[in-house]
């Protein structure tokens, strides 16, 4: 994954982050929940980020990858693995 593609995706994420939990420029390691997110705004955030991203992701994503980088890192592995498969 090229630095360009990880900054956009770093944005729509954050983006996704401040939108839901109405916070300006979270921290790439701060976790969702710690942002003041709860289990609802866990599901909301899950359907903002298949819609931008146009992927099925797992609705537990949040629970394993809570932070805005680790969502960024799976959704690289994600891409990775729908290309070997391709």
């Amino acid at each position: 994954m090229d630095a360009h593609t990880v900054i956009n995706r770093t944005a729509l994420v954050r983006g996704v982050f401040e939108h839901l939990l109405e916070v300006n420029n979270p921290p790439l390691d701060a976790s969702f929940f710690s942002l003041g997110g709860d289990s609802l705004d866990a599901i909301e955030a899950v359907m903002c980020l298949e819609e931008r991203f146009g992927v099925d992701l797992p609705i537990n994503l949040l629970k394993f990858h809570p932070t805005i980088s680790a969502i960024v890192a799976f959704l690289g592995e994600l891409e990775q693995a729908r290309a070997q498969a391709a």
